[in-house]
C-alpha cells in the first residue's frame, strides 16, 4: 500500500510527543508499505535524516518565517486556526495534495497538519485534542496577550476539529480522555504512546521505588 504521511514536524524518537509517535508509525508501517513523508520541517541532524530515509521517502517543503507568517494570516482569514497556517504553510500543503493523488491512504499527524480535504481516504492522529490544550493554556500563567490568543485559538481549533471530521475515515488519539474530547464521528480510536525498548532488570539485592519516569517539555504549559 502507498501511504502518504503528512506532518508539520520532523519525526524523531527523542523529541515532542507527536514527533515520537510519528517516528513509531514510520517504523511499523515502513516494514509493510511504501511510505512518503511530506513535511515543512528539517531533520535536526544528518544521523536522524539517514535513519528516517530508510523508513520513508521524505519530501521537505521548507519555507521561511515570513512565508509562515503570511500563511498563518491567510488561515485566520479563511476561518482556520492560525497555528494551522504557521505549522503547515500553504506551499507545503499544495505539494502534499499533489502527492496524495498517487497514494492509497493518507495519515495526518495532528490537526494542525491538514489544511483541507484530500483526494484519498484520510486518517487523522490528533495525538492530543489541541482545542483542549489551547483552552487550558488560556487559563495558564502566561502573559495576558498569549492567554487571549490561546482562547481565540481554542475556539477556532474546536470548530476546526469538527470541520475536519467530515473528511476523515478514522481518528486516533492517545487516551480515552482525548478521544472523548474529539468529534464522535468518525469514531476516535485510542492508540497510546509506546516504549519499544527492553526494561532494565535490577541488579541482585537492589530494590527500586520508581518503575517509570515520564517527562516532557516544561516550557509547554499543559505539561
Amino acid at each position: 500500500m502507498r501511504i502518504l504521511v503528512i506532518s508539520s514536524r520532523y519525526p524523531s524518537p527523542k523529541s515532542h510527543g507527536d514527533q515520537s509517535i510519528l517516528f513509531s508509525h514510520l517504523q511499523y508501517l515502513g516494514e509493510r508499505h511504501k511510505i512518503t513523508l511530506v513535511t515543512p520541517d528539517r531533520a535536526p541532524s544528518p544521523q536522524l535524516a539517514g535513519t528516517v530515509a530508510q523508513l520513508a521517502q521524505v519530501r521537505i517543503i521548507d519555507v521561511g518565517r515570513h512565508s509562515r507568517a503570511l500563511s498563518a494570516i491567510g488561515a485566520v482569514l479563511r476561518g482556520q486556526p492560525a497555528q494551522v497556517g504557521w505549522m503547515m504553510p500553504s506551499r507545503t500543503w499544495r505539494q502534499a495534495k499533489a502527492v496524495a493523488r498517487r497514494a492509497d491512504v493518507a495519515l495526518i499527524i495532528t490537526s494542525r497538519s491538514i489544511r483541507s480535504a484530500l483526494p484519498v481516504p484520510t486518517v487523522l492522529n490528533h495525538v492530543d485534542a489541541l482545542s483542549f490544550n489551547m483552552a487550558r493554556r488560556a487559563r495558564g500563567p502566561e502573559a495576558l496577550p498569549i492567554r487571549l490568543f490561546a482562547r481565540f485559538e481554542a475556539w477556532r481549533m474546536r470548530a476546526w476539529e469538527r470541520r475536519l471530521a467530515r473528511h476523515l475515515v478514522a481518528q486516533l488519539g492517545t487516551s480515552r480522555e482525548v478521544a472523548d474530547m474529539l468529534p464522535q464521528t468518525p469514531r476516535a480510536h485510542i492508540l497510546p504512546p509506546s516504549y519499544p525498548h527492553a526494561v532494565h532488570d535490577d541488579p541482585p539485592g537492589h530494590e527500586r521505588d520508581i518503575d517509570l519516569i515520564l517527562t516532557g517539555d516544561m516550557r509547554y504549559p499543559p505539561n
